[in-house]
């Protein structure tokens, strides 16, 4: 095919060196006269573009730069994660000293194959059988809350949160999923109370307290997120999702020597860890060093 080519190109650059007849064209006084207009506003061009070009290059640069900025800075601006860890307590057949019947029994046996099968609707239609054979029996209503919760009906999630916590105020599994469900309600001062809760029934409950950490930096409250995020860290002191709020906190309430030096542990422990990367970023941009920001948001990936 190549050798074909080459001949083609060939005969047309013969075609074109071989010679044509002359044609003879009279020109009038007008065409001259016009083109020398042309020639003329030519030269003019070439010699005012240059400087024009110039001015159009160093503008676009400068918009290329702040773009950049834009675009890694403020379209992808880090965000603290949250720490949300859903711990489900779904039904089980056992009766915790619970008299079942039979037919309560059946349903909730029924139940466990449809979750299991992820078939959500026909677990909750059991479900809801079974709460009106035993209206206090505590598995059912937190695993139809737990299951609202998974098909993103928060506001049921959160009715049937509220009667198990009723009947068993001491589960701190409870209290930490309905804690959940009500910020994804948009209940934000609800949910910190249920995180506390589930704190006063474990002070070491380490998810908890990053979850209520975050809340109250939310709202504010940086000494005790950075207090709660400490305590956290006495129980997991490598977890790097705690470390990672607490360096954005202590960021947040100017301790930045010591908000670096958690970025760098983070990364010293999980190097894939692409969100410290994202923030530690966010925060050496904010401190002006803006060549180690640009280098830390290129190992995003």
């Amino acid at each position: 095919m190549k050798k074909e080519d080459t001949t083609k190109n060939n005969r047309v650059r013969k075609q074109k060196k071989s010679p044509a007849k002359k044609r003879v064209v009279k020109k009038d006084k007008k065409t001259v006269t016009s083109k020398k207009k042309k020639t003329a506003l030519k030269k003019q061009n070439k010699i005012q573009l240059p400087g024009l070009k110039r001015s159009y290059l160093t503008i676009s640069a400068i918009l290329v730069c702040l773009l950049f900025i834009l675009v890694i800075f403020t379209g992808d601006r880090p965000l603290s994660p949250q720490g949300k860890i859903v711990e489900f307590s779904l039904v089980n057949n056992s009766t915790d000293n619970f008299e079942m019947t039979a037919e309560l029994h059946n349903q909730i046996t029924l139940c466990n194959e449809y979750i299991a099968d992820k078939n959500y609707n026909q677990s909750i239609e059991c479900l809801n059988k079974a709460h009106a054979l035993s209206e206090d029996y505590v598995p059912v209503l937190t695993s139809l809350a737990d299951i609202y919760f998974i098909i993103r009906e928060y506001d049921d999630s959160c009715e049937y949160y509220s009667k198990a916590a009723a009947l068993n105020s001491d589960d701190k599994i409870l209290r930490y999923n309905y804690a959940l469900a009500l910020e994804r309600a948009n209940r934000s001062d609800d949910a910190i109370d249920q995180y506390r809760s589930a704190l006063a029934i474990d002070n070491d409950y380490v998810m908890a307290g990053n979850n209520l950490g975050v809340l109250l930096q939310k709202s504010g409250m940086l000494n005790e997120s950075r207090d709660l995020f400490e305590r956290a860290l006495e129980v997991d002191s490598n977890n790097t999702l705690i470390l990672l709020n607490y360096a954005n906190v202590l960021s947040e309430i100017g301790a930045n020597s010591d908000a670096e030096a958690n970025y760098r542990k983070i990364i010293e422990i999980d190097p894939k860890y692409k969100e410290v990367y994202r923030n530690f970023a966010l925060f050496l941009y904010n401190e002006g060093r803006y060549t180690e920001a640009k280098d830390m948001m290129g190992k995003v990936g």
